[in-house]
């Protein structure tokens, strides 16, 4: 894959993704390297990204709750195995 700012998580398909914080969507969709990916804004300077995931459970603009499913973990995008 390409270099970028966060870290990957390795795990399984079918791992439901759910959110580190309360927080707003401010995207969800698939975005090309990152194939199926959700940002949420939490508010405090701080944004999650979840990306590669297999499929999307929220849309932008909707809040969410820490906990919250968002999607569930894949391989799409640029990705060379399941993982977030």
């Amino acid at each position: 894959g390409r270099y970028h700012k966060g870290i990957d998580i390795a795990g399984v398909s079918d791992k439901t993704i759910k959110a580190a914080d309360n927080g707003k969507v401010v995207d969800a969709g698939y975005r090309n390297s990152f194939g199926n990916k959700v940002v949420i804004d939490h508010g405090n300077g701080y944004e999650t990204t979840y990306a590669h995931l297999s499929s999307i459970d929220v849309k932008k603009g909707e809040t969410v709750k820490k906990g919250e499913k968002l999607g569930v973990m894949g391989t799409t995008g640029r990705s060379t195995g399941v993982h977030l």
